[in-house]
């Protein structure tokens, strides 16, 4: 029997579709799904209930009846969900389940395209892309169904690109143009996906085209993000405008772009330790890190496993809920403090559902660095989130723009305040958010140079010494601010 999760969730015998009776409907379908997210493993009801309804999970009785109708429908395969510690195992071989072979394919065409065999490695990739037959997880619907629907088809795409920059490097170049064409027009503002079409279409003869896709990219990005296009792809736009033969196949430029799936920027890889009880937030800051290289030792649900994870695991990094269990209160965030006291090397970022300026004063104020407090929506945006992260391992501060916003509003500095202009109150607001003068200047669309006379200006009007740099400077202004 093999079952499939790319597409519509249910059970195949050879090429035919097993009619699964009552288990047919979407919430029984549900339940398979969140079974095979984890074949051969203990789901357990908890992990269940919140996969298949949320905040909101019914009484056992309902669980339990749906269990009993795929349990029914599944058997005369000899497929027998096993019940054991207060969870259930469904145990079928990853490779039956076309997400955990789709997976596979994909990590093994990675590895042959990184060892130089980009014609085995486009093979692998095409394969696992075959797999897909529609959106991940069709007809389902719930929190967890439509983050994991989402995560999946960023998986979809890095293995697409992945697949294209192999196609690049064997020189077929007009061959994926067209693919690359209709990726641009579903994900408009995605840097990577526009890279790869400017270079196929510069390596085809056609510049000029290759200039229209980068306007497109570049109006949907400022109109989507209000921000200019990276660097990097600006750069690319000059040396195609150049003419630069160093675009040509023996300089694969593209590479300086990078994919979602590709190693991270930086000069090296975080080592995290994530505790948050929701089991659908917590996989999805897991993956998110994993897919942008870095590494996840542990991933826990309260306060004593992250104290055991951290003694075990020695990260760079934690990533916690401010309300852990068994009260959902402050847990996460006393644990954050103490790790924070007892670990000076350890980057502490702490993660709520609400502003909560008091909770976020008490964090930063207990050490001189590596410490953050934002905002659970936040982790929507993977490159902020990702920054932040990095920027608190590498023993910076990060403050959500909303506890920022609240500190100037309620500082009790009104009046001094009140001296600054707006571009210097603009200055102040960002660095008290741990931003570096070169990100200022990116935001605001200036120099560095202005950032800094900006951030001179204010400080001395603020009575600060503005002699302070980096993360100091930052920590200098956040206790101005405080009340």
């Amino acid at each position: 029997m093999q079952f499939r999760m790319l597409g519509p969730v249910g059970a195949w015998d050879a090429d035919r579709r097993v009619n699964l009776g009552k288990a047919e409907s979407a919430k029984v379908r549900c339940v398979l799904a969140a079974l095979l997210r984890d074949p051969g493993e203990l789901v357990t009801n908890e992990t269940l209930s919140e996969r298949v309804w949320g905040e909101n999970p019914p009484g056992p009785a309902v669980r339990y009846k749906y269990i009993g109708w795929l349990r029914a429908a599944l058997a005369p395969y000899d497929v027998r969900l096993i019940f054991r510690d207060d969870g259930y195992v469904i145990p079928v071989d990853p490779n039956q389940v076309d997400l955990h072979r789709f997976r596979r394919l994909v990590a093994h065409g990675r590895e042959k395209v990184g060892g130089g065999r980009q014609e085995d490695g486009a093979a692998l990739l095409r394969d696992a892309l075959a797999l897909w037959r529609g959106p991940a997880l069709a007809g389902l619907s719930g929190r967890w169904a439509e983050l994991f629907r989402n995560q999946l088809a960023e998986e979809r795409v890095a293995a697409n690109v992945l697949s294209i920059r192999a196609e690049l490097d064997l020189g077929r170049h007009s061959e994926v143009i067209a693919e690359l064409a209709g990726m641009q027009t579903e994900r408009p503002a995605d840097e990577t996906i526009t890279g790869l079409l400017m270079l196929a279409l510069y390596r085809s003869g056609q510049r000029s085209q290759a200039f229209a896709s980068y306007q497109r990219a570049e109006t949907h990005i400022r109109d989507m993000l209000d921000t200019k296009p990276s660097p990097e792809l600006q750069e690319l736009r000059r040396r195609i405008q150049a003419g630069d033969p160093g675009l040509l196949p023996s300089d694969l430029v593209v590479n300086a772009i990078g994919t979602g799936d590709a190693p991270p920027t930086e000069s090296r890889s975080i080592r995290a330790v994530i505790a948050e009880d929701s089991a659908v937030l917590r996989e999805g800051i897991v993956w998110l890190l994993k897919i942008k290289g870095h590494h996840v030792e542990a991933a826990v649900a309260d306060a004593e496993a992250l104290y055991a994870a951290v003694r075990q695991h020695e990260p760079d990094v934690v990533i916690v809920d401010v309300g852990l269990p068994p009260a959902h209160t402050d847990e996460g965030l006393r644990a954050a403090v103490s790790l924070g006291r007892d670990h000076p090397e350890l980057g502490v970022l702490v993660l709520s559902r609400y502003i909560d300026t008091g909770a976020a004063i008490k964090l930063l104020g207990t050490r001189e660095s590596g410490t953050g407090y934002l905002l659970k929506e936040r982790a929507a945006d993977a490159r902020e989130f990702i920054d932040a992260v990095i920027r608190v391992a590498d023993g910076g501060t990060v403050l959500d723009p909303e506890v920022v916003s609240r500190l100037l509003t309620a500082s009790g500095h009104d009046d001094e305040l009140a001296t600054l202009t707006e571009a210097e109150r603009e200055v102040v607001a960002l660095i008290a958010e741990g931003r570096s003068s070169s990100v200022i200047a990116q935001i605001l669309d200036i120099s560095v140079a202005a950032v800094e006379r900006h951030a001179t200006d204010a400080l001395r009007k603020l009575g600060l010494s503005s002699s302070a740099a980096g993360y100091r400077r930052g920590l200098a202004v956040l206790r101005y601010l405080c009340p």
